[in-house]
């Protein structure tokens, strides 16, 4: 599981819920037309487990910007409760997974829904010296 996976997991169940509304990936461009879905990883982060585990949290912003930049916050409300349910779950090519933390808020007329992943990945183990052939003599 990587980053890239969770955020075009992200990115897939949000055309498929919207069809109408593009959903990007990348940066903020200036030449879409609201309403846009922008997807970005904010932060990644790995920690040291038991042995050769990992546990890996990233941390995603889905901003919405509405189709008309004076909505009132109630229809940006509607839309927080709709991603909060949407990512419920997420499927990725690796399978699905569920967030460990899942909000929204509103800033700037702009709707955010934070959410936070965690997952382990086991690193390829070293194989520990052998020793060879000991001859053991007892007197």
């Amino acid at each position: 599981m990587t980053v890239s996976q969770i955020k075009n997991g992200l990115l897939s169940t949000l055309t498929e819920t919207f069809p109408n509304y593009p959903a990007k990936g990348e940066g903020i461009s200036q030449g879409l037309d609201p309403p846009v879905f922008y997807v970005a990883a904010t932060s990644a982060r790995q920690s040291k487990e038991l042995g050769c585990r990992r546990r890996r949290t990233a941390e995603f912003d889905v901003q919405y910007l509405p189709a008309d930049s004076t909505t009132k916050n109630d229809a940006l409300y509607e839309m927080g409760e709709t991603l909060l349910e949407l990512f419920e779950y997420v499927e990725t090519v690796d399978g699905t997974l569920r967030p460990v933390s899942l909000g929204y808020e509103i800033e700037d007329e702009v709707l955010h829904c934070r959410l936070s992943f965690q997952w382990f990945v086991r690193l390829a183990s070293e194989t520990p010296a052998t020793i060879a052939n000991i001859e053991l003599e007892v007197t």
